[in-house]
């Protein structure tokens, strides 16, 4: 359901090199990003509450706060995952 979701906001595009770079990178994060939920439950909610505020944002229209908050959920996201690795050390 998150690749659904990342993917929806920018299918329209139309841009089958920008989709194939995204396709790609997602693939190699989202890895980390199944780690990093197993370690700390509290992601999840994170990560809803975040998609709910990006949905409702793209649904109005109003891109640049739809690019600032996605900025910040995808560092949050990386953040989570690093967190979560520096316990394996």
């Amino acid at each position: 359901l998150n690749h659904e979701f990342h993917y929806s906001l920018i299918v329209a595009c139309n841009s089958p090199c920008l989709l194939k770079i995204r396709k790609d990178v997602y693939q190699l994060f989202d890895r980390y990003c199944h780690l990093s939920l197993l370690i700390n439950e509290n992601s999840l909610l994170l990560n809803h509450n975040d998609h709910c505020e990006i949905a409702k944002t793209a649904i109005n229209r109003d891109k640049s706060k739809a690019c600032i908050l996605t900025t910040l959920h995808l560092e949050n996201s990386l953040n989570q995952v690093i967190k979560a690795l520096k316990k394996f050390l």
